[in-house]
C-alpha cells in the first residue's frame, strides 16, 4: 500500500501586512482579513496604519475604559496645585580647543 502521510500543517493564514498599492488592488481581501485580524499596510517611507474589525476596535476601547491620561493623573493629585519653580540653566563653559 502506497499511503501519502497526512499533512498536519494548519491552512496557511491570510496575508496580514500590505503595501499600499497591494491593499488598494485587492481592497476587499483586506476588508476580508480585517474581520479575522488586524491588517497592516505601510507605505514606502515605513509609515503605517491597521485596519481592524469594528468589533476589534471596540474591544480595545472598552478595555482602555478606566485607564487615565499621564495629564489627567497629575492633574488630578498633589503636585498639580505645588509652587514649583525652574531653575535656570548654566551657560554652557566654552570648551577648550585642541591642536
Amino acid at each position: 500500500m502506497n499511503r501519502r502521510p497526512q499533512s498536519s500543517a494548519l491552512p496557511p493564514e491570510p496575508e496580514s501586512n500590505w503595501n499600499v498599492r497591494d491593499a488598494k488592488a485587492q481592497l476587499s481581501k483586506v476588508v476580508s482579513g480585517a474581520l479575522q485580524r488586524p491588517q497592516r499596510i505601510a507605505r514606502r517611507d515605513g509609515a503605517s496604519v491597521v485596519v481592524m474589525s469594528e468589533a476589534a476596535y471596540h474591544a480595545l476601547l472598552d478595555r482602555a475604559q478606566g485607564e487615565i491620561d499621564i495629564v489627567d493623573y497629575f492633574r488630578a493629585h498633589a503636585i498639580a496645585g505645588a509652587p514649583l519653580q525652574r531653575r535656570a540653566r548654566r551657560p554652557a563653559r566654552p570648551v577648550a580647543k585642541l591642536r
